[in-house]
């Protein structure tokens, strides 16, 4: 991509997620992407193309509720509330990630409807019952496929994080691999023992490109992304696993659908607790710690190298990085 436009498409981002939540929801992002090939936005749902093999989603933070889509029946444990604060999160992200390392712009997916509209992180089925809700989850699953495509063949592998909230006592954050709870009790050793956990995994491709390093380890031990967030997480180091009347969300059809099974994503479900959502400084912090972690596994396991930059022609040169200062400033 050229300079110049890179620079452009990067003023864009951050003008867009610098504005406040409620004009999110009230503007149409269109009028200010109609030129930007790096950004796409339907009706519903807004995709934004990346630089680096990073993924974020949020299925559950959405604002707009139109009259003529119909509500979701909040029965037999349908749950149709939004995760409050979640679109901000994921945009905070990559905001904070482009903001560190100039020209880093994560792939980026967001379904503005709310939940009690549709529920994209869900089998296609319940969405057929009404066209436009069918379309919303089609572009929004549209997007995601897109997104794993190019970050797969430009990069090979890449890292994919599905933003979700929960409000369990426990205030721990939920980190998803598709694994239940009870296998996540079983010890160290058992685990390491059955490749079939594994390969059952959201991450079984990164198991697979690092066979010196036990499962257990990438999973919960000092190899895992729990390792290196201050945030005290599940599973972690400090809590392995849920007790037995702890709820626990292991994963849900988005993680599970595009992480592992051999493809070169892997996939992690992060459950945020309300106690980290509601107040603005607590998701700054949160948010800060979520990007300490998540750029130490994409410089551990990722290729990307911090110092030097790696996507598209080099976005971390030095050249371009002063390039690049001088155009935001002249810009924003």
């Amino acid at each position: 991509m050229p300079l110049l436009l890179r620079l452009h498409s990067i003023q864009i981002l951050i003008t867009i997620i610098s504005v406040h939540i409620l004009n999110i929801a009230l503007i149409d992002p269109r009028r200010f992407l109609s030129s930007m090939p790096s950004i796409s936005n339907t009706s519903y749902v807004t995709y934004i193309k990346g630089t680096i093999p990073l993924l974020i989603s949020v299925p559950h933070g959405g604002h707009l509720h139109p009259d003529s889509i119909p509500d979701r029946p909040a029965k037999n444990g349908t749950n149709t509330r939004n995760d409050l604060y979640t679109q901000e999160i994921g945009i905070d992200i990559a905001q904070m990630i482009a903001e560190r390392w100039e020209g880093a712009v994560p792939y980026v997916v967001i379904c503005r409807l709310r939940r009690k509209k549709v529920d994209v992180n869900r089998e296609v089925s319940e969405a057929r019952k009404d066209k436009e809700v069918l379309k919303a989850w089609e572009e929004y699953h549209s997007f995601l496929s897109d997104a794993v495509s190019r970050i797969e063949k430009k990069f090979q592998y890449g890292l994919y994080i599905d933003i979700h909230g929960h409000g369990h006592p426990e205030n721990l954050l939920e980190l998803g691999y598709g694994l239940t709870a009870a296998t996540l009790s079983l010890s160290n050793h058992d685990l390491d023992a059955d490749p079939t956990i594994a390969m059952n995994s959201t991450i079984s491709t990164l198991s697979h490109r690092h066979p010196h390093l036990a499962f257990s380890s990438l999973l919960r031990g000092p190899h895992s992304l729990a390792a290196h967030l201050e945030l005290p997480s599940i599973p972690s180091p400090n809590f392995s696993s849920p007790t037995k009347n702890q709820t626990y969300f292991r994963g849900g059809y988005s993680v599970r659908r595009y992480g592992g099974k051999g493809r070169g994503i892997d996939a992690v479900q992060v459950e945020i607790p309300r106690a980290l959502r509601w107040e603005k400084e607590e998701r700054r912090k949160m948010v800060e710690d979520l990007v300490a972690g998540i750029g130490w596994m994409l410089g551990k396991y990722y290729g990307v190298d911090w110092m030097r930059g790696r996507g598209d022609d080099g976005w971390r040169s030095e050249k371009k990085v002063t390039k690049m200062k001088k155009g935001l400033k002249a810009n924003l």
